[in-house]
């Protein structure tokens, strides 16, 4: 039985991620689809529209077999850190055999070379060049890119084909781990790209079938939305979900303004330059920037600049809530995606977690309790194994994410929660 893994946030869902599972369905007709979703916060340090398991639900009932969630330690990184925890986690399954994603250039050699190149010792060079110049590490690795390989610049920063070359190159490494004598007995993952059928990335308007999730998202933030407009892109399930979420209070991560700005007003110099992502001095600039800010937002744009983007900013705000060390990030890397945490699943999925349960070479949870307590959430992180100290962050972001609601939710949903499950199936 072939089985597709897809990395996804699927904030919101909406019909470009239907399209996408169409084109996939239409080039491997008997594939089942395994979802890796980020959590709690996107990749761009921002909070999602709608809970895990609201959106774990409405990717089920919009055709997807299984969906996981990507812990957050990997959730919540660079696209590079981003794309390597989900293909980690598909590899430790044992039954995921390719990796589908959505691109706007759609040129599988011309991908696959550029990913393949990456990691040589010349363009690694150029690429450390150019961030002494005061670059970012994105607009380095795309202007490098574009160098050695003549694909214009432009389309290597489309966000979805910087992914693409991201995956491809999590691919590589993945795939050449496991041929190593005494790798693991693990499928090869083959790449699956599919071209986009959607506006851009960034785009803000809202179209008539497919319109960007960001379209979606401000449509979502005004007073009034246009909900004729929004049920165009979106199934009915999901547009019920996305009124209840507005009627309720959307999200706004201004609310973790004060958390931030108090935690940064308190904390010794030593212990801001062990939280991970803040480094060269970055911590002087943020100290500096608190000092005066009025908002998150404007602590956020005083602390960015060429060298240090917006989302990268964003996300070290979270990993300084979250106490995220540098030593514990390493560790996390180096160990990898320790469990597969069941959100979501039809029939087809059902069968996917029983051959999994057999298969997979990390716990396959569908009860957190089996494997964590309340009391392991304030335990020292040495103190627990790693995918208990994966799960308490993950835990702890849901809590930071309820932090940016009107109405807080009641704590300790990570624990009562139950993985939904689709009985009609597809």
């Amino acid at each position: 039985m072939p089985v597709t893994g897809i990395i996804a946030e699927y904030n919101p869902y909406h019909n470009g991620h239907s399209y996408q599972l169409e084109a996939l369905r239409r080039s491997h007709p008997d594939t089942r689809v395994i979802i890796a979703m980020s959590g709690s916060f996107t990749q761009r340090g921002t909070s999602v529209v709608l809970d895990k398991w609201t959106r774990a639900r409405l990717a089920v009932q919009g055709g997807c077999d299984l969906v996981l969630e990507l812990p957050a330690v990997f959730a919540l990184r660079s696209a590079q850190d981003f794309a390597r925890g989900g293909v980690r986690l598909f590899s430790r399954l044992g039954i995921v055999d390719s990796l589908a994603f959505g691109t706007e250039l759609m040129e599988p050699d011309m991908l696959t070379n550029t990913a393949a190149i990456i990691d040589t010792e010349e363009v690694q060079q150029a690429i450390r060049h150019e961030m002494r110049q005061g670059t970012s590490y994105a607009a380095a690795i795309c202007h490098v890119l574009s160098l050695f390989t003549g694909i214009e610049e432009t389309a290597l920063r489309q966000p979805n084909t910087i992914l693409a070359i991201e995956y491809l190159r999590a691919l590589q490494a993945s795939n050449t781990a496991w041929q190593k004598p005494g790798g693991a007995n693990a499928p090869i993952l083959q790449p699956i790209p599919i071209q986009r059928k959607s506006t851009a990335y960034h785009d803000d308007a809202l179209h008539a079938e497919i319109s960007s999730a960001n379209a979606l998202r401000l449509a979502l933030n005004r007073k009034t939305p246009d909900w004729d407009a929004i049920a165009r892109n979106v199934s009915p399930e999901s547009v019920d979900a996305l009124q209840r979420a507005k009627n309720a209070g959307l999200p706004q991560m201004e609310r973790l303004f004060l958390p931030i700005l108090a935690r940064l007003h308190t904390i010794h110099l030593q212990s801001l330059r062990s939280i991970y992502g803040i480094n060269e001095g970055l911590e002087h600039r943020i100290l500096r920037a608190a000092q005066t800010a009025k908002s998150l937002d404007g602590l956020v744009d005083a602390i960015s600049s060429k060298r240090y983007p917006k989302s990268r900013i964003q996300r070290t705000m979270l990993h300084l809530l979250l106490s995220l060390q540098k030593s514990q990030i390493q560790q996390m890397d180096h160990i990898g995606p320790a469990y597969a945490r069941v959100l979501a699943f039809n029939r087809h999925g059902r069968e996917l977690l029983r051959i999994m349960r057999r298969t997979s070479r990390v716990p396959v949870i569908t009860k957190l309790s089996q494997y964590l307590t309340s009391q392991d959430c304030l335990a020292e992180p040495e103190t627990l194994q790693p995918c208990q100290q994966q799960l308490v962050i993950d835990i702890r972001a849901a809590h930071l994410r309820n932090l940016t609601l009107p109405k807080m939710p009641a704590i300790g949903q990570d624990f009562i929660t139950s993985p939904f499950y689709l009985a009609a199936g597809n």
